[in-house]
């Protein structure tokens, strides 16, 4: 038996829906704003909640830099594809969270109390269960939550952006044994969740598939730059040092015209191919307030000093410090960003 067998064996569970709605309620809800990502995930998100809950899109936030329209407190939005580790901010995210489940237990002080995440489902953390994390986007999570509610319709085209998000068409190959327990899990192998149709018919052929991925990035690359940086299915808001492709106008600041253009671009084909409307009106590229915060990171690797290294002590050491967000990225890295002097934004 494969060591991934292994870790699997028992490993049955079930999502509870009835727990996430006496918990969670406020997934279900209509007409909330909300603060995404800015990648492709965030973007698919949106729209989907758009699209069925009629959400607003505040504001974005890449794990540095925070835009958030003027009018509205960030701590009163949900915070979507990413997990926020304050205790009295709603986020959904799809990343491990604990570095140690233990560990959290006795010093977390709750920070993920209100964070809807597969992972926290399923009492996985980093130092006991990455090679079971979840495999798949926060939007594959969304969906297989709220078609419990309501009925999602995916067309047939949307299998290429949902493949892409996140790497998916890599990671069904990569990755077998684990993706199939999660689609045990969040039921994708029944019927009533539309992701069945997308990923248990036969409707497409490996070729077609793969056709369909070659156009799907084709035409993604057209809403980018040359830059590696400027990709077309992500909004880039900072680099290495602080914010960029921003617009001052006072006290306020816009998204570049040209950064703009180019993300609704690719906004509006996600939209065509997967038949979810893209309401301009219900989403913000202008009039922000803007935070930067220090992005840190605890890591097991050569040379890295003890107080950088992803250890007891560090994993401890981390929950007395204010983090805005954070999440276990590979499993040997923690990524956490510190609220520094925005802590007034979510006290």
């Amino acid at each position: 038996m494969s060591k991934i067998n292994i870790l699997l064996k028992d490993k049955n569970q079930i999502i509870n829906i009835n727990e996430i709605e006496d918990k969670y309620s406020w997934i279900f809800e209509k007409n909330m704003d909300c603060i995404i990502s800015p990648d492709s995930d965030g973007l698919m998100c949106a729209l989907l909640m758009s699209q069925y809950f009629d959400w607003k899109i505040k504001g974005f936030y890449d794990g540095k830099v925070l835009l958030y329209q003027k009018d509205i407190d960030p701590k009163n939005c949900i915070f979507l594809d990413m997990e926020i580790a304050r205790k009295n901010v709603k986020s959904v995210g799809q990343h491990l969270i604990t570095p140690c489940n233990k560990i959290y237990k006795e010093h977390g002080n709750n920070v993920f109390e209100n964070c809807l995440s597969p992972n926290l489902l399923r009492n996985y953390d980093q130092k006991n269960n990455f090679q079971l994390k979840f495999p798949m986007a926060t939007v594959h999570f969304l969906i297989s939550i709220l078609c419990n509610k309501i009925d999602i319709n995916l067309s047939k085209k949307s299998i290429y952006p949902l493949l892409f998000v996140d790497g998916l068409y890599n990671v069904l190959f990569n990755y077998p044994e684990n993706v199939m327990n999660w689609f045990n899990f969040l039921e994708i192998n029944k019927e009533n969740n539309p992701l069945h149709k997308i990923l248990f018919t036969e409707q497409h052929s490996i070729a077609n598939i793969m056709q369909g991925m070659d156009s799907f990035f084709a035409k993604r690359n057209e809403f980018g730059t040359k830059s590696r940086r400027d990709r077309g299915d992500r909004l880039v808001i900072s680099d290495n040092k602080s914010a960029i492709n921003l617009k001052q106008r006072g006290d306020f600041y816009d998204i570049n015209e040209d950064n703009a253009n180019r993300i609704k671009k690719f906004i509006n084909f996600l939209s065509k191919q997967l038949e979810w409307e893209f309401k301009k009106d219900d989403w913000t590229f202008k009039n922000f307030k803007k935070s930067e915060f220090e992005k840190h990171k605890l890591e097991s690797s050569p040379g890295v000093s003890k107080d950088k290294r992803l250890i007891n002590e560090n994993r401890i050491n981390l929950y007395k410090k204010k983090c805005l967000s954070l999440a276990a990225t590979a499993g040997n890295r923690v990524e956490y960003t510190l609220i520094g002097e925005n802590k007034e934004l979510f006290e």
